[in-house]
């Protein structure tokens, strides 16, 4: 939904020029994301599922 919506996540402090890589696409792994975007790191996550939502979908299910 963020992605269709084009949400940008507001940045408080510059680029780094730094990546990190977050394995898991689950709660923990997007707010890891999330909080270091906000203070200026390059994040990729790698989920094994398409979709991350998915891997919330399964929970519940």
């Amino acid at each position: 939904m963020a992605i269709k919506e084009n949400w940008k996540i507001e940045k408080l402090e510059e680029d780094k020029n730094k990546k990190v890589a977050i394995v898991g696409g689950g709660p923990s792994g997007i707010t890891a994301a999330a909080f270091l975007a906000r203070r200026g790191f390059k994040t990729h996550i790698y989920e094994k599922h398409k979709e991350i939502r998915r891997t919330f979908i399964s929970w519940y299910t």
